[in-house]
């Protein structure tokens, strides 16, 4: 749907921003009427328990700025997905219930506010003021996942979020995995 830039001073301050961006859109597409509407951890958002969009988070150092790129894409027009994914892949037009057209310009307008909005926030609070948020909508909340970094994974029952934005699982030993 569309790409921005946001500077920052650090790249410590970037985390959590992913989970943030994806906070703002579900607002959105809350305040359109949008219900069921889930992030699954750390840049998916799921309507129906079905993948809607996807968030892309790249910095770049530009004349010694921290600069961000944000990439949003949202499913908006159906399409037959089951052809080319394990249908757990949805979009707003196949979730539209008050049968009128989804006006991209408005949908748009209404996203960026938003993530301008808690994007500010985040910069002079951080993440904290949006942990309760994120887990109000974990998808995957209580549920025992399959976490990957590098060639390793875990399993572990999901049980939240990190002030920085680190998933957090209890293996089956009791023991918390970050």
């Amino acid at each position: 749907l569309f790409s921005c830039a946001l500077t920052f001073d650090k790249l410590e301050d970037l985390n959590g921003l992913s989970l943030v961006i994806g906070l703002s859109i579900i607002k959105t597409l809350e305040k359109l009427g949008y219900k069921n509407l889930n992030i699954k951890w750390p840049n998916d958002i799921y309507l129906n328990k079905k993948k809607i969009c996807g968030i892309i988070v790249e910095t770049k150092f530009f004349n010694k700025q921290l600069v961000v790129i944000v990439g949003v894409g949202i499913n908006v027009l159906n399409f037959d997905f089951s052809r080319v994914t394990n249908n757990n892949v949805s979009s707003l037009e196949e979730n539209e219930m008050r049968n009128t057209v989804i006006n991209r310009r408005v949908l748009l307008t209404h996203i960026i506010k938003d993530i301008k909005s808690y994007v500010n926030k985040f910069k002079c609070e951080s993440l904290l003021p949006f942990i309760d948020e994120f887990e109000s909508k974990d998808l995957f909340a209580n549920q025992i996942v399959q976490a990957f970094s590098g060639k390793n994974s875990v399993f572990g029952r999901n049980i939240g979020i990190t002030n920085e934005g680190y998933l957090k699982l209890l293996d089956s030993f009791g023991n918390e995995l970050i």
